[in-house]
């Protein structure tokens, strides 16, 4: 949607999978923890509406998959 909750949920997302980096690059940096990301999938988003007494709450759930090896 291009307004209200639907669009501030959306704006959200977009900035979470940006910092999540599920591109060929640049993954979540786990080198300190001795692990290293090889590959990040984003295997969805699931967009969840409750429309209670009160108010309309949006949310989201982005499903991410890491494969990760220890060094």
């Amino acid at each position: 949607s291009n307004d209200g909750g639907e669009l501030d949920v959306n704006i959200m997302v977009e900035q979470c999978l940006e910092q999540l980096r599920t591109r060929s690059a640049n993954y979540i940096d786990l080198v300190s923890d001795g692990f290293r990301v090889y590959t990040s999938v984003n295997e969805g988003v699931k967009y969840l509406e409750d429309d209670l007494k009160d108010f309309t709450y949006f949310r989201a759930i982005i499903e991410l998959s890491n494969k990760i090896e220890q060094i």
